[in-house]
């Protein structure tokens, strides 16, 4: 940590600051971290897939129970929609709910979900759960999920530079998620979360090219941020 600096980042401490915040329960902390924003603009930091992930995880930790767990997962969806269609990302990453940032972790990074997904849920891979309130996807197994076409999408984003860099980012953070959402009732939280997003979107997939124009937008974000720099790390 002593040689941190979050402008340059040289020490690759933004893929694995989430981890020890989430290993330390500090999920405040981490929260606060993620959404800080110097200029008042969304910063393109906010949009690594393990800030996302772990940003999700640690609402899940904080979050006060309001709502069922399908009533929820809806909410997300919906709140991903509108954030999209409104071009406002910032409303999604700040939304309460712990679903919408693993959905549009989903919408960003589909290649590597499908890569931490295989990885993390190797165990649970074949097994079919259901429940009475399952829909499309979500009564399907891991596998079948992680079959849909949504996951051969690899397409790179103006700030993540070239292939082998974030193939390097990715697989930094892939090594670190298997641990982190290894357990049983995280990884059945992330199959009714990714089930539903994955069952919307194959109904509609429209929000996803509306996505696409918002990060490739100057204004939008604030992209002075290239994963070139990791390409180095070990």
């Amino acid at each position: 940590m002593l040689g941190f600096c979050p402008a340059e980042d040289p020490k690759g401490i933004l893929l694995r600051i989430d981890y020890y915040a989430l290993r330390a329960k500090e999920y405040s902390f981490l929260l606060s971290f993620i959404r800080h924003r110097p200029g008042g603009k969304l910063h393109v930091r906010e949009l690594l897939p393990n800030f996302l992930l772990a940003g999700g995880l640690a609402k899940r930790h904080v979050a006060v129970e309001e709502s069922k767990q399908n009533e929820r997962i809806q909410a997300a969806w919906t709140a991903v929609v509108d954030g999209v269609t409104d071009g406002k990302l910032e409303r999604i990453l700040d939304s309460p709910l712990p679903e919408a940032d693993v959905m549009l972790a989903l919408l960003l990074y589909p290649g590597m979900m499908r890569d931490m997904l295989e990885k993390t849920a190797k165990k649970q891979i074949s097994q079919v759960f259901k429940k009475s309130w399952y829909v499309g996807y979500q009564a399907k197994s891991w596998r079948n999920i992680l079959d849909s076409p949504l996951f051969l999408d690899t397409i790179l984003h103006n700030w993540m530079g070239t292939e082998e860099a974030a193939a390097k980012v990715f697989d930094i953070i892939i090594a670190r998620s298997s641990l982190l959402y290894q357990d049983d009732e995280t990884l059945m939280w992330l199959r009714e979360t990714v089930g539903f997003a994955v069952t919307k979107l194959d109904e509609d997939d429209t929000i996803r090219g509306m996505l696409r124009v918002i990060v490739g937008k100057a204004d939008a974000i604030d992209n002075q941020f290239s994963w070139e720099r990791y390409r180095a790390l070990k």
